[in-house]
């Protein structure tokens, strides 16, 4: 009922924005350390930084992106201490503990990376693709080696047969009236907006389900809200969710 369907509004992170919230109160204004998951936080300014912060909200280490990359949106740390960061400007850089660059992808990745236990990366990164009378962008997922060389490029548009039978149909699936195209002017010529890549842990679930075993690939399908797993030897779509379901 509305009432319902109010409370999961309230319950949307981006709407709990509280106007009167003290402009003053800055860091960690909060902290009992019974309560607390013992560790480490790791975030990029969306510049070309990468904290590492104590549970008090101190730096203890940051890394620094080459003079040339920007807006990086996400970041992973490495068991040598390096980090894998993600920058719309500039591409996918590894970096050392002391922010040498040990490589660079200059390719248009977004969102998301992970690290398998072997040390290969999955990245992802999106391809502008004729489709239904449009430029359309398609996700791919990039699997490279620790030294950033591209071992597999599993393109979505390639797949698309595929995957259309997991999800509801998108605006984009129509081609566009003559003389005016509606979406155009809202700028999302994005098919799926993939946000999310994650390799699987050990769980109970996956030792007795192939489908959810250690290894295969979670993504994330905003654009046609729908999440998905793909088996790891040979990518096809294990099992997926969405609406309706």
């Amino acid at each position: 009922d509305a009432a319902d369907r109010l409370e999961e509004l309230r319950a949307l992170p981006y709407v709990q924005f509280d106007p009167d919230t003290d402009p003053s109160l800055a860091g960690v204004t909060i902290f009992d350390p019974e309560r607390a998951t013992p560790g480490y936080n790791i975030y990029t300014n969306y510049v070309a930084r990468t904290y590492l912060t104590d549970l008090a909200g101190k730096h203890v280490h940051e890394w620094k992106a080459p003079l040339a990359i920007r807006d990086c949106e996400d970041v992973e740390m490495l068991e040598d201490g390096g980090a894998l960061m993600v920058c719309v400007t500039g591409g996918l850089v590894r970096l050392d503990w002391d922010s040498n660059a040990l490589w660079d992808l200059k390719m248009k990745v977004h969102h998301d990376v992970a690290v398998r236990p072997d040390g290969t990366i999955l990245a992802l990164y999106h391809s502008e693709e004729a489709y239904k009378g449009r430029r359309v962008l398609f996700d791919h997922i990039l699997t490279l080696s620790a030294e950033g060389r591209i071992l597999r490029d599993w393109s979505m548009f390639d797949h698309l047969d595929e995957l259309k039978r997991r999800h509801e149909p998108s605006p984009l699936d129509e081609p566009p009236p003559p003389g005016h195209d509606p979406l155009s002017e809202h700028g999302d010529m994005d098919y799926y907006h993939t946000n999310t890549v994650k390799v699987l842990p050990e769980t109970p679930l996956g030792a007795r389900d192939r489908r959810f075993r250690a290894g295969n690939i979670l993504v994330s399908l905003r654009n046609v809200n729908t999440i998905l797993i793909l088996d790891q030897d040979d990518d096809s779509v294990t099992w997926s969710w969405g609406p309706g379901e």
